[in-house]
């Protein structure tokens, strides 16, 4: 449920940072500099904002993975470790790719989106053939509404701020 949401409010803020290029566009064309002066800018935003509308890339992924490994009293590098991690991110890639599909639903897939590109992808395929039958179907029929969905991005500054381990490593050096 957490994840199911939180691949939606991921969505929502793409279209939150799409409001955002549209001000910075009109404020370049508000600009009173020469159109040359301009231009390069102009062109910048206007590739980020395709960018951002073809493939509405989100990037959900955990942080603080090694201390939810400690709160369960799981040992870092045991078996039992690698095992809850893998379910962490089975549930992780399957509820945020259930999400993605019924946004796609609702609102629209990413633009590029066609079954037949992706209907031989290893890594989509592995996690559609593991979702509920239904969701399978309005995959075929609706797509995804975001092309990159997961990830697991270094986390440093993050982590830093919220006092938690930016990954599965475990704290190294609190202090120096």
């Amino acid at each position: 449920e957490v994840v199911y949401k939180a691949q939606r409010l991921m969505d929502d803020l793409i279209d939150i940072e799409l409001e955002q290029i549209d001000k910075i566009l009109q404020k370049i064309e508000d600009d009173s500099e020469p159109e040359f002066v301009k231009l390069p800018e102009k062109t910048l935003w206007l590739k980020i904002k395709q960018a951002c509308q073809s493939g509405r890339r989100t990037g959900l992924g955990p942080t603080a993975l090694g201390d939810t490994l400690a709160a369960l009293g799981i040992i870092y590098g045991s078996e039992e470790s690698i095992e809850m991690t893998e379910k962490i991110y089975k549930h992780l890639a399957l509820n945020s790719y259930r999400s993605s599909i019924n946004l796609a639903k609702e609102r629209g897939s990413f633009s590029c989106w066609s079954y037949e590109l992706e209907k031989n992808h290893d890594f989509v395929g592995k996690i559609i053939k593991n979702l509920d039958e239904d969701t399978q179907k309005m995959y075929k029929k609706y797509g995804r509404r975001n092309i990159a969905i997961t990830t697991t991005a270094p986390t440093g500054s993050v982590s830093v701020l919220t006092q938690t381990t930016s990954g599965i490593e475990p704290a190294y050096l609190l202090s120096y």
